[in-house]
Parts: structure tokens; C-alpha cells; sequence
């Protein structure tokens, strides 16, 4: 048990606290389990996903059905990978399947997201760099709950689309991490396929050819605005 002082001591947030007691009360057989679903789905996508985990093992159904709610694709692979670990997967697995690739998909686009990023970052300029590392940083954390719940649920690994594995997100990630810790130069882009096995070189073109393109078509919208700003000012 947990007393009242160990959870102030973990500064636990009041909504935390209260999904944690209404997940206690919906295992109980004579809860109300309708309004105690109707008052977590008026939570924000955070709390609803505490809910979702907590509840898998003893209401799979009603956990998979809070999947398209979650607004962010980390929430939804947390329930996920919390279905998958108790077992409850099996519960209508053709729209658990279709969820996971959605939000695998979703991961696939950030990774892009973050190598364009570089690439844009690279082409030093007074304030464009400042703009991009703070998208960046929030991309990468994304990615880092993302693949960290990815890695711990084995089981749900024969779901994921065959194109975007558990380890290819894994050798994303440590590329993203990569241009996370400072090295946001064209070498860092370059150097992504040093960072794969050899069966994956080809991704990591794809990847690179991908990303250049974007950051292109980035740059050339900045340099756009920033002269018609100068012709308004003149």
C-alpha cells in the first residue's frame, strides 16, 4: 500500500492521483464502469491513457476502444503495449493491428521531421536555428517514450509492419539522439548510415533523400518570406 505521504513525497498531480483510484474502483465487479469510462474520457489524452494501461488487463476491450481517442501516437502505443503485455491484444486484433501501423506511421514522419530539421539547422542563419532545435527537442523526446514502450513490449513485435521494425525505430532513434546532442551539420545527416546494419543502407538513403528535400523546400519558403518582409519594410 502506499501512504498519504509517499505519494506527496512523489509530488503525484491530483488527476493523476484520481485516474489511479477510479482504475482501482473499475476493477471491482459491482463499479459502475460506464460513468467511471464517461468521466475518464472527458480527461486529457494523458490521463485517459493512465486509465487505458491500468484497466487492459481486466477490460482489454474497453482499453482498445480508448485507443483512438489518445491524441498523441506515444499515448496510443503506451495502451498498446499494455494490452499486448497482458494478453488482451487478442481482443478484436484486426483494429489493434491498424492502430499500431497508424501510429508507427506517425513515428515514421517525425523521424523525417527531426532529419529535416538538421538539415535546415545547418544553414546557419540569426534565428532559424533557434526555431528549429526547439521543434527538435520536442520531436525527439516523442520519439525517445515512443520507442522505449516499443522495446520493452516484446510481444506486440510480429504486429508491427514488416517496412518499420522495433529495431529500425531503435537505430532511428540513436541517429535522432545523434542530432540531438549538437551534431546538426550535414556530416550528422551523412553519418546515418555508418549508424545501420547493413541491410538497412538503403532506408537510410531513402531517409537522407527525403529529408534533404524538405529541408530544401523549408529553406526556400523562409528565404521567400524574409524578402517580401524586406520589401515591405523599403
Amino acid at each position: 500500500t502506499t501512504t498519504q505521504p509517499d505519494l506527496l513525497a512523489r509530488d503525484v498531480h491530483p488527476q493523476e492521483l484520481r485516474v489511479t483510484l477510479l482504475a482501482a474502483r473499475y476493477r471491482f465487479a459491482g463499479a459502475d464502469r460506464r460513468a467511471i469510462r464517461e468521466e475518464v474520457d472527458g480527461m486529457q489524452s494523458e490521463h485517459r491513457c493512465q486509465f487505458g494501461m491500468a484497466i487492459a488487463e481486466v477490460d482489454p476491450e474497453a482499453a482498445r476502444l480508448l485507443v483512438p481517442k489518445l491524441n498523441y501516437p506515444a499515448d496510443q502505443m503506451r495502451v498498446l503495449c499494455a494490452l499486448a503485455a497482458s494478453g488482451g491484444v487478442g481482443v478484436s486484433t484486426r483494429l489493434t493491428e491498424l492502430d499500431l501501423a497508424r501510429a508507427i506511421t506517425e513515428v515514421r514522419a517525425r523521424v523525417q521531421a527531426v532529419a529535416a530539421l538538421a538539415a535546415a539547422i545547418q544553414r546557419e542563419n540569426d534565428w532559424a536555428p533557434r526555431a528549429c532545435a526547439a521543434a527538435l527537442d520536442a520531436t525527439v523526446g516523442d520519439l525517445a517514450q515512443i520507442t522505449d514502450d516499443v522495446q520493452r513490449a516484446d510481444s506486440i513485435a510480429d504486429l508491427v509492419p514488416v517496412a518499420l521494425t522495433p529495431e529500425r525505430l531503435l537505430h532511428l532513434l540513436a541517429f535522432a539522439r545523434q542530432i540531438e546532442r549538437g551534431d546538426q551539420r550535414a556530416e550528422a545527416l551523412i553519418a546515418l548510415a555508418t549508424h545501420l546494419p547493413p541491410e538497412l543502407e538503403s532506408d537510410a538513403a531513402a531517409l537522407l533523400d527525403e529529408s534533404q528535400a524538405a529541408a530544401a523546400a523549408w529553406w526556400n519558403q523562409l528565404k521567400e518570406r524574409s524578402a517580401r518582409r524586406r520589401q515591405h519594410s523599403e
